[in-house]
């Protein structure tokens, strides 16, 4: 393969950063060229999902979905183990289940939102309440007695978190009040 260089006009010397540069500038070019031909990325603007629309859940690497895995909204996989919130409100886990991690408790309905940690799980319900299951070391499975007014969650290694709906007022004076909408 040739070098091709610029030389500098002030210098003299050649330019190995426009070269490099170039070389770059070429390679996002051919990349994206390569993706929007495969599909992968659209230089359309995207479409906000309709309540019709169907999607297929592709899983590769050590966990495989479930065949026939149907209705699916949401997804979330922890170390090895793996959800999918159904359209229905109901949530269905595979993979390791050494914790109980891939088993929902029975009886799970109205989730809206999912998440899974290294071996325990989380879902927000319909009604701002949260339903954790799987390993308990450190609490993570254990929310807070009382929690309610969730809006989002999370799940990581050795914690879970929610995000609760609040108000927060400044009453002057630098003061403040909270209250729960």
């Amino acid at each position: 393969m040739g070098r091709a260089s610029i030389s500098d006009d002030q210098t003299g010397t050649q330019s190995d950063t426009f070269i490099m540069k170039s070389k770059l500038t070429l390679f996002v070019t051919v990349l994206a060229v390569a993706l929007l031909n495969v599909g992968c990325v659209t230089a359309e603007k995207p479409r906000p999902a309709s309540k019709e629309s169907a999607f297929r859940l592709v899983s590769w690497g050590t966990l495989q979905a479930p065949i026939g895995l149907r209705n699916v909204k949401a997804i979330a996989a922890g170390q090895s183990h793996a959800l999918a919130l159904l359209k229905d409100g109901s949530v269905i886990g595979w993979g390791d289940n050494s914790q109980g991690q891939a088993t929902p408790p029975n009886g799970l309905k109205g989730v809206v939102a999912i998440d899974a940690g290294y071996n325990h799980s989380v879902a927000l319900k319909g009604d701002g309440t949260v339903v954790c299951w799987g390993a308990n070391s450190y609490g993570r499975s254990t929310p807070p007695e009382g929690l309610t007014d969730v809006v989002s969650i999370s799940a990581a290694s050795w914690q879970t978190l929610a995000l609760k709906k609040m108000v927060r007022l400044w009453v002057g004076a630098g003061m403040t009040a909270e209250a729960k909408i």
